[in-house]
């Protein structure tokens, strides 16, 4: 009993360490960059980096952020791709588990696997067959061909999506085929109406993976005047002359906060969809 009680204290010990160690991996960075962007110009050469800035108040950095029409341009640009993306991925990714669950063909292990090993597969390795297949399309520089580009399917939202079909009963689509409706109807009436959380969780995923892309868009969205994105625009504050990194870090918490501020609204249906209890 005494060895038991050892063993799960020493668990518990790891595991608050395992996850403290994380969190300050996650959240230092972060702290930095807000200390940063509190900062002069002067002020950021002259002092450490995790050093807070003298001025907290110092806001300057912010307010040239703001009327930066070009930032103010990018961001909404920005905020468009990453909900169209997310839609379009999402609703295929939501399609699929559920033909991959409901649907017992042979293959389906096997379409799983492509898609495993297709999200393994570092994209830039990809990108030169990629590039010319979008060129030859003539889906370079448009706003709707990168929107094709990042409406792939990625193996999180799958996951997600096989695990709400794998909870719920097949009996929804037996009594639905029954009273004379297809898998399509059972899926669109009865199921997306359903998976709200899991749809939301998965949203918020793939939209956050565009907005924060910087490769992608910058290879695919060449007129930067047009079609510049957050990335991008933080990119031009970076020159041969010197790096303006408290201008940087000031745009990357003003693009972080909207996303913080969705994520806390949804927070609860973030965690149930990947728990599996998906209940509106």
């Amino acid at each position: 009993m005494k060895k038991e009680y050892i063993y799960k204290f020493y668990k518990s010990i790891s595991s608050h360490f395992f996850l403290i160690a994380i969190s300050l991996m996650t959240i230092i960075p972060i702290i930095t960059c807000l200390f940063a962007s509190s900062k002069s110009d002067a002020e950021f050469a002259a002092t450490s980096k995790i050093q807070p800035p003298d001025n907290w108040l110092y806001f300057d950095n912010y307010l040239y952020i703001i009327n930066n029409k070009n930032f103010i341009k990018a961001f909404f640009i920005t905020i468009g791709l990453a909900v169209a993306a997310a839609m379009v991925s999402v609703m295929l990714t939501a399609m699929l588990a559920y033909a991959l669950n409901r649907l017992k063909f042979k293959g389906a292990k096997i379409i799983q696997y492509f898609v495993l090993i297709f999200n393994i597969v570092p994209a830039i390795m990809m990108q030169v067959s990629v590039y010319k297949s979008m060129l030859f399309l003539n889906l370079v520089n448009t706003l709707h061909g990168y929107i094709i580009l990042m409406s792939g399917i990625n193996i999180i939202p799958l996951y997600i999506f096989m695990q709400y079909f794998k909870n719920t009963p097949t009996s929804y689509d037996d009594d639905a085929l029954l009273n004379g409706c297809s898998y399509i109807g059972a899926f669109f009436r009865i199921h997306i109406p359903m998976m709200l959380p899991a749809i939301v969780t998965a949203v918020l995923i793939e939209g956050i993976y565009v907005f924060n892309d910087y490769y992608l868009s910058g290879l695919y969205l060449q007129d930067k005047d047009k079609f510049a994105t957050v990335s991008n625009i933080l990119y031009s504050f970076t020159g041969p002359y010197g790096n303006k990194y408290n201008l940087i870090s000031a745009g990357v918490i003003m693009s972080i906060i909207p996303m913080l501020i969705i994520f806390m609204i949804f927070q609860k249906r973030i965690y149930n969809s990947i728990n599996g209890t998906l209940h509106i």
